[in-house]
């Protein structure tokens, strides 16, 4: 069950690579400050879904809403400033810049210095701000990455497998993250094939087999229904 109006809305999503179908009649929505999963096996079309979302690619025919307005055919810089930005399963950090510079390379306005140090804070990484990206776990990257994200002000962040890599400490440091900018407003819509981590954390989930959605629904109904069954086990 939603709660609220509609941040997003996906709306009959196509999306083909030559004759692969990568995306099919797509649609579900995503209300202001839920906390969403999108799952299903490899090649289910979650992560062409994340490219269509941001801009990084349009879709072969569909709408795609952000706060009631269709955002096909803008650029990513463009959708990032109307508030909805994106981590990717590969972090994108620059190696061979300090943390802070990370953070400071993609901000804007004016306070960026105050706000990269407030959120270096938020995430943990405060006392690494002058070392190396490089030098960082590979789990403090995760971190850094989500804080780059937010240097951006987003209202909703797309995840793309946060918890994946990482051990179950920094997994759970990362979910505390997600659940306390979500009490301060923020929206989200995470791709992630760590199940329990789906199932004990998001509210609502879809779920993707072959580019076409087969649920959406709580954790509970996910689990039993028969078709994501057949989609993950073939049984």
């Amino acid at each position: 069950m939603q709660n609220g109006a509609p941040i997003l809305e996906i709306c009959d999503v196509y999306k083909r690579f030559g004759g692969i179908e990568a995306l099919a009649d797509c649609s579900f929505s995503v209300a202001e400050r839920e906390i969403v999963g999108l799952i299903g096996p490899n090649g289910s079309g979650k992560t062409t879904l994340f490219n269509l979302l941001v801009g990084y690619m349009a879709p072969d025919a569909g709408r795609i809403m952000f706060r009631g307005e269709d955002i096909v055919g803008l650029r990513p810089y463009q959708i990032a400033r109307k508030g909805m930005a994106r981590t990717f399963q590969i972090t994108r950090i620059f190696p061979q810049m300090t943390v802070m510079e990370n953070l400071l390379l993609p901000a804007r306005g004016a306070n960026v210095g105050e706000k990269a140090s407030e959120l270096l804070e938020l995430v943990g990484l405060s006392a690494f701000a002058h070392e190396y990206a490089n030098d960082l776990s590979f789990g403090q990257q995760r971190l850094l990455s989500i804080a780059q994200v937010l240097m951006l002000e987003p209202s909703l962040v797309l995840l793309d497998e946060p918890a994946a890599g990482v051990n179950p400490a920094m997994q759970h440091k990362i979910i505390d993250l997600v659940h306390r900018l979500n009490r301060e407003g923020r929206t989200f819509l995470i791709v992630e094939h760590n199940m329990d981590l789906v199932m004990n954390n998001c509210r609502r989930i879809v779920v993707l087999n072959m580019g076409r959605k087969i649920a959406e629904g709580a954790p509970a109904d996910i689990r039993r229904d028969p078709e994501v069954q057949r989609a993950y086990f073939g049984s």
